[in-house]
């Protein structure tokens, strides 16, 4: 490869992990909020209060992950051929 490539490739690869990174980060820290929930119904110490907070984050968080489509809107009137010919 020559350097020009090396370099996309390695963007791409740094790119990638990046990615790679949020969407981990994001599954762990969901996992932990989860954890936590359980391990205060396991341990029989429930505090509403964490656990409102633990179900607030997670739901940000899954509501961020998820990707919502993109609609596209064509600006301006609608053309036909029949009523506009060039």
């Amino acid at each position: 490869m020559n350097d020009s490539n090396s370099t996309l490739y390695f963007r791409a690869l740094a790119a990638f992990g990046l990615w790679l990174g949020f969407y981990m980060l994001a599954l762990g820290i969901i996992a932990a909020m989860i954890a936590l929930t359980w391990m205060q119904f396991a341990i029989g110490r429930v505090h509403p209060y964490l656990i409102f907070i633990s179900a607030t984050i997670v739901f940000f968080i899954v509501a961020a992950i998820i990707p919502r489509p993109d609609r596209f809107v064509a600006p301006g009137l609608r053309l036909s051929p029949d009523e506009h010919p060039e």
